[in-house]
């Protein structure tokens, strides 16, 4: 019964407490004095962390001090330290507060004496008394040579490091106390152990240094340890925190989803902008060949309407004027992202006025610049791809059956359309129709090639392209 209670010890009040009356029900049988108090000390200590101070304090004073021995009388020491020096945080009595302080002092200074200085319970109280007297760089040289210790438990390693980080935090070293905070944390979690303070406090720091996001995980990592082990301590620590820190979180999900709106909302009206721009090139464009066009069958007419010509002149030389202005405004705008639609309606514009218009209505039906610039993108996706990750092809091979691996040297950089498939998939693009648009490829080619590379599969198919999410990890 005894094994069963220790392994409920931290991770399950209540059921520890109801293997203690147990423990004491069986020692009762037996009437075996040592056990009955053991059995009484076990229920009282749990009895403290679920908040029942004085119901801890009826059952050690109904204990006879005469006849214990000296590890019970540890553990009462200890216990009515704990009891007082939580009356102590929870009260705002000013004379019960001094009271109890008293009161917790004396068993202290008796926890002191009866301790043995091999015993890192003795520290953690030496610690305790130096920190009540200001003298915390002393508490902390006497901490942080038991730290150096390799005997130490995880359970008091994690206690170790708590009151190693409370003291840093007492002198104002932030950075030091979250890290010492941040390993008993790390080995209460480690015991396991439900009921802890390290993360709790460790929450509330990083939440006072701006760290939110943590300090919300980290909180409610601690409101599920302690409803699981219902240590009232924990509770009263975690839920004065909680809505703090989860309103703050609140808050910094709320503005960011308004920034995300903010940018959609900016980002459509700069749509809008650069759509207008281009109908209003593409209409002065026509207004420009139209001019131009006046122009040359006007000049077999020189001599009867020189006159109309000056006016043609001055409305070409005004559309110019206006037709740059927008180019200006437009290419200012937009240069840094449609380079290449840039260097097309350069192109066309050169061959409208030195080729014609038949000239110009072949280079709009030519499919030559789409393909040369879905090549050029398929190019430097492949190289970028196999920079990112440089092993693929070996990795895919090791999932492939021996004679369907693929044989493809990767030197030029280039990747078949079954490899871009595979590379989408392995970059996070599952949807077959995307993969298709991207491809420029009909879904069921993209859906045949799928079946096919899982049909080739070393393992199990189904499992082949979660494993393909796995290729370039480090493990």
């Amino acid at each position: 019964m005894n094994d069963i209670f220790n392994e409920y010890f931290q991770y399950d009040v209540d059921s520890a407490i109801f293997y203690a009356h147990r423990k004491l029900d069986l020692a009762m049988e037996t009437e075996r004095k040592d056990l009955i108090l053991d059995a009484k000390f076990d229920i009282a200590d749990r009895y403290v962390t679920s908040g029942m101070y004085q119901e801890a304090l009826e059952i050690v004073s109904q204990i006879d001090t005469v006849r214990l021995g000296k590890n019970l009388h540890k553990r009462r020491n200890s216990l009515l330290n704990t009891v007082y020096s939580n009356l102590i945080d929870r009260s705002n009595d000013p004379f019960l507060i001094k009271e109890m302080e008293v009161k917790r002092d004396l068993h202290m200074h008796r926890m002191v004496e009866e301790l043995d200085s091999t015993d890192i319970a003795s520290a953690f109280v030496g610690a305790s008394l130096l920190v009540g007297q200001n003298k915390v760089n002393e508490a902390l040289e006497l901490l942080l040579d038991w730290e150096k210790k390799d005997n130490i438990d995880l359970i008091d390693k994690g206690i170790l490091c708590y009151s190693i980080g409370s003291a840093y935090r007492s002198t104002g070293d932030r950075d030091k106390a979250k890290i010492y905070l941040a390993k008993s944390a790390r080995y209460d979690l480690m015991v396991p152990k439900y009921e802890y303070l390290s993360l709790i406090e460790l929450a509330g720091m990083l939440y006072e240094d701006g760290d939110i996001e943590r300090a919300y995980a980290y909180i409610m990592r601690s409101v599920n340890d302690a409803n699981r082990a219902n240590a009232q301590n924990c509770k009263e620590s975690v839920y004065s925190l909680m809505p703090i820190i989860a309103g703050a979180y609140d808050s910094l999900i709320t503005n960011s989803n308004l920034q995300m709106k903010y940018s959609l909302i900016i980002m459509g009206m700069m749509l809008v902008a650069v759509i207008f721009l281009i109908i209003v090139v593409t209409n002065e464009k026509k207004k420009v060949d139209l001019a131009e066009r006046l122009t040359r069958e006007s000049n077999g007419q020189l001599k009867v309407l020189n006159d109309e010509l000056r006016k043609s002149n001055l409305l070409l030389r005004e559309s110019n004027q206006i037709k740059d202005s927008y180019l200006g405004h437009y290419l200012n705008m937009c240069s840094d992202y449609i380079d290449g639609m840039d260097r097309y309606r350069s192109s066309i514009r050169k061959i409208a006025k030195e080729e014609g218009e038949h000239a110009l209505l072949n280079a709009l039906k030519s499919k030559e610049f789409m393909e040369q610039e879905l090549a050029g993108f398929y190019a430097q996706f492949d190289e970028t791809f196999l920079e990112l990750f440089p092993d693929f092809i070996p990795q895919l091979n090791e999932l492939l059956q021996e004679d369907r691996q693929v044989k493809t040297s990767v030197k030029n950089k280039s990747l078949t359309t079954e490899l871009r498939i595979l590379a989408l998939i392995r970059l996070g693009v599952n949807d077959s129709v995307r993969i298709a648009h991207f491809l420029r490829r009909s879904v069921s080619t993209i859906y045949n090639y799928r079946v096919k590379m899982k049909n080739s599969a070393k393992g199990d198919r189904e499992e082949f392209e979660k494993s393909l999410l796995n290729i370039g990890k480090r493990t």
